[in-house]
């Protein structure tokens, strides 16, 4: 059974076909399935002989992707944050801040940080913002 979702600018994605829509370069690309991948034991390399475990390693491949992109608009949100926080009136540091706490909030429900982690970062923004002030 094949998956297929849409998405914004009716760009069909199905995720067992090595065809992306880039949504930053608004572009398909196309992924070259993955032949091997290494086996942390050996430290050889290995190629899966099960179907599933073919497709695991292309899902797998797929979802670290989609990590590093969400991660990347974090980062993204925190160095605005620090941009406006610079040089930038009241209401602009508190609309960056609250984007980007709501950033990290996004990162945690989707597994990209741990809540620790969100926890500290949050800490750190919001006395960045009340030093500022």
């Amino acid at each position: 059974m094949r998956k297929i979702f849409q998405q914004k600018g009716n760009f069909p994605i199905d995720f067992m076909s090595f065809t992306r829509y880039n949504v930053f370069l608004h572009e398909i690309v196309t992924l070259l399935p993955i032949q091997e991948h290494r086996n942390a034991i050996g430290g050889g390399v290995t190629v899966p002989n099960i179907k599933s475990a073919k497709k695991r390693v292309a899902l797998s491949r797929i979802a670290n992707e989609k990590n590093k992109a969400e991660k990347s608009i974090l980062k993204t949100s925190l160095k605005k944050f620090d941009a406006v926080l610079a040089n930038g009136s009241a209401e602009e540091k508190e609309t960056a801040y609250k984007a980007a706490v709501q950033k990290i909030d996004q990162a945690v429900k989707k597994g990209i940080l741990h809540k620790n982690t969100a926890a500290r970062k949050k800490s750190s923004i919001t006395l960045k913002k009340n030093a500022s002030v």
